[in-house]
């Protein structure tokens, strides 16, 4: 159903390492969940699931008073009902409370469709969104979540500070998102059919401390990597991944949780206090 990795990167020309976690699931498998309410650590969420018991990273950008907002969206009765917001404002991409919308980065999974998965910038509803001049048949969408744009077949996105600028300029990222080394957290398509690992949920940290029952402890929120130091490294580790992808949130709210056969549950998370940041949604599969 889904498989957990690990790996190390060295930013090149630097000495800088970063630890990268990830789970490759098919895209019929994954769930985007609210943690509940009130919300919950990516490990505590793992923890409250049972049959199955449900793994993954941590979602995309969201306030607790919803003046920022992305796409966050399941459904679970695919072709009978529409795919539903997992939590308020997840059924469109905007920044503010006078709904100024940003076209922010969608990755969107219909899989009864061609393509079955694809990423977009999108402003505003997923409703309102068309696909060869009609709207989305929001019966056919499994799951949709939003982000900042990869860009990953995008060749004029060729260096650091045209990518950095391009999200400053057209999506919502500051600054400090962009250009901060930083925990990070992404989702993209590497390739494959309907029952292949086709998806990957990727995280980076700066250490690698793994969290068990018996050992719980956390990762600081330091060096990282940029957004563009990001994009290039999945170019690199993950060389299938030239299409679908979007960034989710980072930083602060970076965590995986996966299962090790033989070893049960695990997990990395960023330390905040004697525990780890709460979060709204999350990406999870059974594992």
């Amino acid at each position: 159903m889904a498989t957990f990795y690990h790996d190390s990167y060295t930013v090149p020309g630097t000495s800088r390492t970063v630890y990268l976690k990830w789970i490759a699931v098919n895209h019929n498998q994954i769930r985007i969940v609210s943690t509940g309410s009130p919300a919950k650590t990516v490990i505590n969420y793992t923890k409250s699931t049972s049959n199955p018991m449900l793994y993954g990273v941590n979602g995309t950008f969201g306030n607790a008073d919803t003046t920022l907002c992305m796409l966050a969206m399941y459904n679970s009765n695919l072709g009978t009902s529409e795919a539903t917001a997992v939590r308020t404002g997840g059924d469109e991409n905007y920044y503010d409370s006078t709904y100024t919308y940003i076209k922010n980065g969608a990755l969107v999974c219909m899989p009864n469709s061609s393509p079955f998965i694809f990423a977009d910038r999108i402003r505003g509803k997923l409703s309102d969104y068309t696909i060869g001049g009609s709207k989305i048949n929001m019966k056919q969408v499994k799951w949709a979540i939003g982000g900042f744009s990869l860009l990953l077949n995008d060749s004029t996105m060729n260096n650091a500070t045209t990518y950095h600028n391009f999200l400053m300029q057209n999506e919502w990222a500051s600054p400090d998102q962009a250009v901060s080394h930083r925990p990070r957290t992404a989702m993209f398509y590497v390739g494959g059919g309907a029952t292949s690992e086709n998806v990957i949920l990727l995280t980076v940290f700066n250490d690698q401390k793994v969290y068990s029952d018996a050992n719980p402890q956390y990762s600081s929120d330091g060096t990282g990597l940029t957004y563009w130091e990001l994009r290039e490294c999945i170019k690199t580790k993950f060389p299938a991944a030239t299409t679908h992808g979007i960034i989710l949130d980072g930083g602060g709210s970076t965590g995986i949780t996966y299962n090790v056969p033989g070893l049960g549950f695990r997990a990395q998370a960023i330390a905040e206090g004697s525990s780890s940041r709460d979060v709204y949604n999350m990406v999870v599969t059974p594992m």
